[in-house]
């Protein structure tokens, strides 16, 4: 099998199950989609303090967001995880250089 967007959202319910892995990730324990029919209710947004103002809905087939504070910009389920990725590797950026402050007082 070719791994290309196509597939990936064919094996990701359009990509929600990619939003609700990384949204859990934040949330543990937490119902972080609910889902009624191809739009989501609007959850928390990790970037955006918290707050409930992330909406994900299923257009032509992939899961887009958009945030009603435009805290982030909107897009696509493979939008979002490059975010959270560039988040991700920002902060460990962050916790080294902090480390390395520390090492070197």
């Amino acid at each position: 099998m070719e791994i290309n967007k196509e597939a990936i959202l064919s094996k990701t319910h359009y990509g929600l199950n990619i939003y609700a892995f990384v949204l859990r990730q934040y949330y543990p324990g937490e119902t972080v989609l609910s889902l009624s029919g191809r739009d989501c209710k609007t959850t928390k947004n990790p970037f955006n303090e918290d707050k409930p103002t992330l909406t994900v809905k299923v257009v032509d087939n992939c899961a887009v967001h958009t945030d009603s504070e435009e805290t982030i910009a909107s897009g696509n389920v493979f939008d979002f995880a490059a975010l959270v990725l560039f988040a991700v590797r920002h902060l460990h950026v962050a916790i080294s250089l902090g480390q390395l402050k520390v090492l070197l007082l």
